[in-house]
């Protein structure tokens, strides 16, 4: 019997940031909008992802929205390997970096967003970045991808 809590909807993203000279990224499903004016969302990171403790250096982050038209090759690329062990970006056929010098996924997206750390949150396994929104583009008009319909055809 499937666990209710995964009942809950929400949506599959690329969280990129850098640190010095290396870009790093990794795919999260825990993000909500927090308030709307001033624009604020949430973000729960893994603890043991590189990305966590780059943004807790760096204080700043891209948040690329999934459609669902994203293959699993993505998935795999930035949920199934360390960027301690790969170039993330090595081989990217484009790089597209934001007003923060972030990179940001352009494709099989439909938004990015450019966030500021304003607090973190120990959630034992996780950290939760509540992050400031410095700036966002619409990308293109293909409906987000949720976590369930990943789960379910992924």
């Amino acid at each position: 019997m499937a666990d209710p809590i995964f009942n809950l909807t929400h949506g599959l993203y690329v969280l990129t940031t850098k640190l010095g000279p290396k870009d790093n990224g990794c795919i999260v499903d825990a993000v909500m909008q927090m308030t709307a004016m001033p624009q604020r969302i949430a973000v729960g990171v893994q603890k043991r992802n590189l990305t966590n403790g780059m943004i807790q250096a760096a204080g700043i982050f891209n948040l690329s929205i999934l459609t669902t038209e994203t293959p699993q090759d993505v998935f795999k690329h930035f949920g199934m390997q360390s960027g301690r062990d790969v170039n993330k970006f090595e081989n990217c056929e484009n790089e597209y970096r934001s007003a923060n010098g972030l990179l940001y996924i352009p494709k099989f997206t439909n938004a990015f967003l450019s966030c500021k750390v304003e607090k973190t949150l120990d959630m034992d396994t996780h950290t939760l970045f509540i992050a400031s929104v410095t700036e966002s583009k619409i990308l293109g008009d293909k409906r987000g991808i949720t976590y369930n319909e990943y789960r379910d055809n992924k």
